[in-house]
């Protein structure tokens, strides 16, 4: 069997990853030098939702597929590091932030906007492997894969939610599918006191997220189970407390008050809790970890926020993207304070400053950026915020897509979170004027 094109591709992508691995620096471009758009467009046109299909093609051709129990499943390779110059290739695995899970999101997105059965059966297809692996009656292998939200079986959760939310399946498939998430709810609800993490990325905190999220579209019944989960979340975040002062508290022993695995994303997704429990005492924990964040953990002498070290300040993960999208969705519930729409408008006008010109991603890039600010535009009605975000975005391109054509594709790197399938979904964000990927960070 001989070597095509693509299989030449990989192993330059392969070569490049070993490098990368091993600290090495390489001839790819390593930033964007994407600049917020203050004013003026860039005076090109482009077509979002051809540029998102060009992706989509690219992701494709870079897979590959096999048949287990006469189903199709795809898996694309991908590079994980592990500190001290060790790292791995493997297939991507399952989850949201850049496995099958995430890709099944953004074919779906795709499919749907372009009306194409192809894509949206792609993504199905890429949900398969998924199916099969997730089987609860293994307690083993559940407890090995996490009940994270982003790296968890709760991606699988919200990748069905969504999939019935956008209509993928017929009315005998909607209830088999409720089923299997029912079935994690219960698995959940005998299982969930074990768990140690609390963040949002990888633990109950994300899950709280999602449940919140999904309670309304339940049945009476499910309703109560999902109820008991949430009710055993909070009592696990009040025990987690750790206390700075008597008005003062956190949940990171590092002053970390970032979304994915900090005290923000924990604040907003108890706040959505509040709406169902009523219990005071969730009212109570968010006050005070605001209170650490405005008295210790912000710097008034320069106007900016004090994150967790080594990390970017501008990111969703541990940076002021993130803050920014949690106090929005602080201001939305009943946690809001009078304190927030100015904090709200001073991350604004930072995340312009700092949020571009790095990496690409939604994680810690660009199209995070970008995504979050058009987001914030809509909920403070700034319409030269979102004129400014689509003139940003087509600086991306022209930096990004146009300028280092000859680069884009080399690496394995294709996941939603830190990939080039997250830069299709702010094409097709642009193209429908939609905020998808600000309501995926939130479980929206």
């Amino acid at each position: 069997m001989k070597l095509n094109a693509i299989d030449l591709e990989r192993q330059v992508a392969l070569i490049y990853l070993s490098y990368i691995g091993c600290k090495m620096e390489t001839d790819l471009p390593d930033k964007t030098e994407t600049q917020f758009s203050d004013g003026d467009d860039c005076g090109v046109n482009y077509d979002y939702l051809k540029e998102a299909r060009n992706i989509g093609e690219k992701i494709i051709e870079r897979g590959f597929s096999v048949v287990v129990n006469n189903k199709k499943e795809n898996s694309w390779i991908c590079y994980t590091g592990f500190g001290d110059d060790y790292y791995s290739v493997n297939p991507v695995g399952w989850d949201l932030y850049k496995g099958n899970c995430g890709m099944a999101v953004f074919f779906m997105y795709l499919g749907k906007t372009l009306k194409k059965e192809s894509y949206i059966q792609y993504a199905k297809d890429t949900l398969n492997s998924v199916d099969r692996m997730i089987n609860i009656n293994n307690v083993k292998d559940i407890e090995a894969m996490g009940f994270g939200v982003f790296t968890g079986i709760y991606s699988y959760v919200y990748t069905l939610y969504k999939f019935i939310q956008y209509g993928l399946y017929n009315e005998a498939e909607i209830k088999e599918v409720w089923e299997r998430i029912y079935k994690i709810f219960e698995f959940t609800n005998e299982n969930i006191g074990k768990q140690d993490r609390i963040d949002v990325l990888s633990g109950i905190s994300g899950i709280m997220g999602v449940l919140t999220t999904i309670y309304k579209t339940l049945d009476i019944k499910y309703q109560e189970v999902v109820k008991e989960v949430l009710s055993k979340i909070v009592d696990k975040l009040k025990k987690e407390v750790i206390y700075i002062s008597s008005e003062e508290i956190s949940w990171t022993d590092n002053g970390d008050i970032g979304y994915a695995h900090g005290n923000a994303g924990i604040m907003c997704h108890l706040a959505g809790c509040y709406e169902i429990l009523s219990d005071p005492d969730i009212l109570e924990m968010i006050y005070k970890s605001l209170n650490y964040e405005r008295n210790t953990r912000f710097n008034k002498n320069d106007n900016m926020w004090m994150i967790r070290e080594k990390a970017h300040y501008y990111s969703w993960c541990n940076g002021i993207a993130g803050l920014l999208l949690s106090k929005i969705m602080l201001y939305q519930s009943n946690a809001k304070d009078e304190k927030l729409i100015g904090e709200i408008k001073l991350l604004i006008e930072q995340l312009k400053k700092y949020g571009f010109g790095n990496d690409f991603s939604i994680c810690h890039g660009d199209i995070g950026s970008i995504s979050i600010l058009r987001y914030a535009a809509e909920f403070m009605n700034d319409t030269q915020l979102m004129k400014q975000c689509t003139y940003t975005l087509n600086k991306f391109i022209q930096n990004y897509l146009v300028e280092q054509a000859q680069s884009l594709y080399t690496l394995e790197d294709w996941g939603i979170m830190a990939g080039k399938a997250g830069i299709g979904l702010g094409l097709l964000d642009e193209f429908n004027h939609n905020n998808f990927i600000a309501e995926l960070l939130s479980f929206k």
